[in-house]
């Protein structure tokens, strides 16, 4: 398995061209012994700690913030990707200056953020995209000088009481119709430009021979 000088090594090479630290947040999904849970960096150009309103008490900014659907803390994946914003400011400001700046951890906590609670085992990636969808669709955050201005938070953050068990079955339902309508098209053509799906012989006998494979039979 890789160490941790290499997993931030392939992250900043998959990050690379894009400056991830000007942006106001950065989502984070991420699989975790077989759990799905979002974190959220907030606000990682800032280079003096603000303090600002929480659900709880008073939250320091910068910081990450953990969406977890299970009552299961994972601070390890926290400080990974501590260390990897950290190694990108050495790369954009010089080495040693970001660990300046992320010495310790009260320099970029982590806060686990109030969410819905999952009642099974295996809805972890539904409610992870229904926390993404709410924070990115449903209800945008705010920019950093608008929620630093109204110095409160919150009412963006906080999460518990903004959708239920009724919406996850919703949206678990509409994620099944959309993978079966996608393995439809992958299957039976290729998408053109105005969104319709044409084949062409060579990949029609392609996808008969595939499916008489998956049913155990011979292609005509």
């Amino acid at each position: 398995s890789l160490g941790a000088k290499e997993r931030v090594e392939g992250a900043i090479r998959f990050s690379k061209g894009v400056d991830i630290l000007s942006k106001d947040y950065i989502f984070i999904p991420v699989c975790d012994r077989l759990h799905w849970m979002l974190f959220v960096v907030l606000f990682p150009s800032l280079q003096t700690p603000l303090k600002i309103k929480g659900w709880t008490g008073e939250l320091t900014v910068p910081c990450i913030l953990q969406f977890n659907s299970l009552k299961c803390n994972r601070p390890d994946v926290g400080k990974r990707i501590r260390n990897y914003i950290c190694a990108l400011w050495e790369k954009k400001h010089g080495k040693g200056k970001g660990k300046g700046l992320f010495a310790k951890q009260t320099d970029l906590p982590i806060f686990n953020a109030p969410c819905p609670q999952q009642e099974n085992d295996y809805d972890c990636g539904i409610f992870l995209l229904q926390n993404l969808s709410h924070m990115v669709i449903t209800a945008p955050l705010p920019p950093m000088e608008e929620l630093m201005a109204k110095q409160n938070a919150r009412e963006d953050f906080d999460l518990s009481h903004v959708y239920d068990s009724r919406d996850i079955r919703s949206k678990r339902s509409l994620f099944r119709d959309q993978l079966d309508q996608l393995q439809e098209q992958i299957l039976h053509g290729h998408p053109t430009a105005d969104g319709a799906f044409t084949s062409s012989p060579a990949d029609t006998g392609k996808r008969k021979r595939y499916l008489a494979g998956q049913a155990g039979g011979k292609a005509e």
